[in-house]
């Protein structure tokens, strides 16, 4: 277990951060997508459902990040007289 749990967090909230301050990035590329389509064909949109995925990926693994909980000291069940 890490000297400072909350640093870990930190970090998520970080990451989170970042990509809701690019959100206009993102809403860009969402109105992108159907022109660039009409350009370059339907073989092209792959590469924004790569984008899309990605960034929600993200999200998803930082929500279930920040949720995990911390592992319990001592263990249920565990006799602590057995540890000294």
């Amino acid at each position: 277990m890490p000297a400072n749990p909350r640093a870990g967090r930190a970090s998520l909230f970080v990451v989170r951060r970042r990509i809701e301050q690019n959100k206009d990035f993102f809403d860009h590329v969402w109105e992108l997508q159907p022109k660039f389509m009409a350009i370059f064909g339907r073989d092209t949109e792959n590469i924004f459902l790569l984008v899309h995925k990605a960034r929600r990926d993200i999200e998803v693994a930082c929500e279930i990040l920040e949720w995990m909980k911390e592992p319990e000291w001592p263990a249920p069940g565990l006799d602590d007289t057995r540890l000294s």
